[in-house]
């Protein structure tokens, strides 16, 4: 491209035809290079360069071009924000007449200066208006390329963050399917603005395609007992905007029950609109359910066991009243054989008879509790009372072993709340099968105490002369202790669970003086199901 410098027409087009040039360029040395060729054809100038800054700093070009042509360049700097700035000057150390120019490419000269010098005390007007013209599209071309690399960027981070967003909706739904879990966006103004994940539609049983999300709908799905208690529970979160937290059942169209822990927070105070979760707590349900039956049929094994341990001792606690109701029965009869009748002796007969009757009935009664497949039945009963029923069938075997007993129930007032059967297994268990022999000279014994202290009652089983089984001393410091059934009985995990299980602790004290075993019982106690059984709702605020 030349220009014809004798045509204003002529020049006017071939600035248009340079500055067209430089436009469509991307590469910016070639884009400097069409500026400087085409400044450079002015018969006028001598030499043009342009001069790069750094860091958009236009002091980094100062040394490349003469100081006076600087500071007057400096000077129109400060008088632009962000327009163009131009300034020309004479140079007195040229041996011609020589003008210097500098013109900034960008504002405040961000991307350098474009700098010529021409022959001459002043600048031709044609050569100011077409630098300008040509700086100006250099200067457009940079920030062109710059808006260009700069939307480049954002196209490649929106990219990797919908990468990134359809990452994490991946492993949200991945997550959510196997916790099965979803989300869910309430309009408690009724304006259709709720929002459901496809796990909502899964576990309640809607179609995606078909139903539309509603709270109402929601409703639809939730157990009738459970219904009244959810309503009012929302009401009162709508009224003091709390995080609500609702446990309840929902009723599938197949007819199949599910549980369900819900939460929900408002997204603003005040506002109507609520954002919330939902965890499907039924596989969980289903093995806590399994795992309180196998702890139910594990205890009932181990009491099993107990009576087996206890067979000779059971079968001469029968024979006693046995044998004395026989005896009592024919003594009865000779009396009755007389001419004359003595009814003082009969009703002494039959009243001797009827009490034996009653004492074979309650240790039958006690292995019949023993022996009962049923789950844990809490009830208030009188600790004292219910030690005093299995006593009788451990007595004999104790004895049998050459150990004395000796028992100081003295919480003859408390009651507490406890499964009978469980508190009666418990201490038989820990009086016939939580020690050994240790095979010493020394006096062997065993003593059982009760005691009330304020809101709780105590029971000590205290070992003289005897050991207490290995792994019950194992697991005083092994809490991971296996519950079991051994050969030896309950394991300690299974004891502990137990009394837990009535509010109580069970804590082993090892000393010179002997072992003894404690178990401490809350006198009021309301259990707690471990399997979900009924819902539970929560304010939290």
């Amino acid at each position: 491209m030349s220009a014809n410098w004798s045509s204003r027409s002529h020049t006017r087009r071939w600035v248009s035809e340079v500055c067209a040039a430089i436009n469509i360029q991307i590469d910016l040395e070639a884009a400097n290079q069409i500026a400087l060729d085409a400044i450079r054809q002015h018969p006028m100038v001598s030499s043009v360069r342009f001069i790069p800054s750094e860091n958009g700093s236009v002091f980094a070009v100062s040394s490349r071009i003469p100081p006076s042509a600087m500071a007057l360049f400096m000077e129109e700097l400060k008088k632009v924000e962000l327009g163009m700035a131009m300034s020309s000057s004479p140079l007195c150390d040229r041996t011609c007449p020589t003008t210097a120019t500098c013109i900034s490419i960008g504002p405040q000269s961000r991307d350098g200066v474009m700098y010529f010098e021409a022959t001459g005390l002043n600048v031709d007007p044609i050569l100011a208006s077409l630098s300008a013209a040509i700086s100006a599209s250099l200067a457009l071309n940079r920030s062109r390329i710059r808006t260009l690399l700069r939307l480049k960027e954002l196209q490649k981070a929106s990219s990797d963050t919908l990468t990134d967003i359809s990452k994490i909706k991946t492993d949200i739904s991945v997550s959510q399917e196997i916790s099965k879990s979803g989300t869910f966006r309430w309009d408690s103004s009724g304006e259709g603005r709720e929002e459901w994940s496809d796990e909502v539609y899964g576990v309640f049983g809607f179609d995606k395609e078909r139903d539309r999300p509603s709270f109402e709908l929601l409703m639809s799905r939730i157990h009738p007992d459970d219904l009244p208690q959810f309503r009012q529970r929302t009401a009162e979160a709508l009224k003091t905007s709390a995080v609500c937290n609702l446990r309840y059942r929902i009723v599938r169209p197949d007819g199949s029950l599910r549980y369900i822990l819900s939460v929900a927070r408002p997204e603003g105070h005040g506002l109507p609109l609520w954002s919330g979760m939902f965890i499907d707590l039924t596989d969980r349900h289903e093995m806590e359910r399994a795992v309180s039956v196998a702890h139910m049929e594990l205890t009932r094994m181990s009491r099993l066991m107990t009576v087996g341990q206890l067979g000779a001792s059971i079968a001469h606690e029968l024979n006693q009243p046995l044998t004395s109701m026989v005896a009592n029965a024919g003594a009865t009869l000779r009396w009755l054989d007389k001419e004359t009748i003595n009814g003082e002796r009969v009703r002494e007969g039959l009243t001797a008879i009827a009490s034996e009757a009653k004492r074979a009935s309650n240790v039958i009664k006690g292995l019949q509790g023993l022996a009962r497949k049923s789950e844990p039945r809490f009830e208030r009963m009188r600790l004292d009372e219910a030690i005093e029923e299995v006593l009788p069938l451990i007595s004999n075997e104790i004895a049998l072993q050459g150990t004395r007993m000796r028992s100081e129930l003295s919480a003859d007032d408390a009651y507490i709340n406890a499964d009978r059967i469980q508190i009666q297994q418990i201490v038989l268990a820990l009086m016939i099968s939580a020690w050994v022999d240790n095979s010493a000279k020394r006096e062997k014994l065993i003593m059982l105490a009760t005691k009330k202290q304020h809101d709780q009652v105590t029971i000590v089983i205290g070992y003289n002369g005897v050991n207490l089984r290995k792994d019950l001393l194992e697991a005083k410091q092994n809490s991971t202790a296996a519950a079991d059934i051994t050969a030896q009985g309950l394991s300690i995990n299974l004891y502990r669970s137990i009394i837990e299980a009535h509010g109580g602790v069970l804590t082993l004290d090892v000393n010179d003086a002997g072992t003894s075993l404690k178990i401490t019982l809350p006198i009021e106690f309301t259990p707690s199901n471990s399997v979900i059984e009924k819902p539970e709702v929560e304010l939290v605020h």
